[in-house]
């Protein structure tokens, strides 16, 4: 592994071409096409509302305040804010020929103004979230006032693990990791209970499986097994959106996240899909189009007419 990953660098494009991380391996299984395109920088992933809620209660609970002041100047719309400026006095003394003679700025430079023609002398302050994104306070509130969600929160936060996989050098990073002790995910979702339609399956799976949140940990607890030789528990603590915000601290037994990642008589596991990953990044095969994922919709051009019995094979 020549690649030094590092905070800094880990969702760097040269970062994610180094190693396969459990997000890019999902967007593989989803579409080979999109996840070659999102390798070259020719593809990100839209900001919705849903993604944005998540990553927003992710980083106020397991984040630094460096990252949370990062997200909302990355997302500046999500939150009430106004432009002041920094030093006052400062700026008076830089910049007389501003202000008044009794201090105040001139009619005619507005704040603005000023942060066109002086940008390095305007800050911003963030303030409450705008409407659409309460439901993360309620939601943060929920967790931060549970015992048992504070104990499973208490631990070594976004840590990271390397490793390699049927050939295939790994990446992930822990919300939560304690060491020795257990491994711990925060998980928002629509419901808790909520159960989702699975055609590959044909049956009604609950959010853990239709997300594929079992394969995330599976491959958590093989990288850091691989680091520290020791087999962790895996924890999810699901927080909902619902109007009264509900909390579960969910666990994935260890035989459901080992055939989950080295399979059983029944199924393969994940040796397939990762090793596709690897022929796809050296060239060995061509990637295919799935033809119902965002990026593919995008690009759609009809091609011929197609039969209305054919709708029935591209049902999601």
């Amino acid at each position: 592994m020549a690649f030094e990953l590092t905070e800094e660098n880990y969702y760097s494009l040269e970062s994610r071409n180094a190693y396969l991380s459990n997000s890019d391996l999902k967007i593989a299984q989803e579409c080979e096409y999109k996840f070659m395109k999102s390798l070259r920088g020719e593809y990100e992933r839209p900001k919705t509302n849903a993604l944005l809620q998540g990553s927003l209660l992710d980083i106020m609970l397991t984040g630094t305040d460096k990252e949370l002041e990062q997200f909302k100047k990355d997302n500046s719309l999500l939150f009430n804010s106004k432009d002041v400026i920094k030093d006052v006095l400062g700026l008076q003394n830089r910049h007389p020929e501003l202000f008044t003679r009794t201090n105040n700025l001139k009619g005619e430079w507005s704040i603005k103004k000023l942060k066109e023609n002086f940008p390095d002398e305007i800050v911003t302050v963030f303030g409450d979230m705008k409407a659409d994104f309460k439901i993360v306070e309620q939601m943060y509130n929920k967790v931060i006032n549970d015992p048992i969600a504070m104990k499973y929160l208490n631990g070594e936060k976004q840590r990271i693990f390397t490793g390699n996989l049927f050939g295939v050098d790994m990446k992930c990073k822990l919300d939560i990791y304690i060491p020795d002790k257990a491994i711990v995910d925060l998980k928002t979702c629509e419901s808790i209970h909520k159960t989702y339609w699975s055609d590959e399956f044909s049956r009604r799976m609950s959010f853990v499986e239709y997300f594929k949140y079992i394969q995330q940990m599976a491959i958590y607890q093989e990288l850091v097994f691989q680091n520290t030789g020791k087999h962790l528990p895996c924890y999810l603590l699901a927080v909902s959106k619902e109007p009264i915000t509900d909390l579960e601290l969910i666990y994935i037994d260890d035989e459901t996240l080992h055939d989950t990642l080295f399979g059983n008589e029944f199924n393969q596991g994940l040796v397939d899909d990762i090793t596709k990953v690897r022929m796809l990044k050296s060239g060995d095969i061509e990637p295919i189009k799935c033809g119902r994922c965002d990026l593919c919709l995008e690009e759609k051009k009809i091609e011929r007419p197609i039969h209305f019995t054919e709708l029935m094979g591209k049902v999601n």
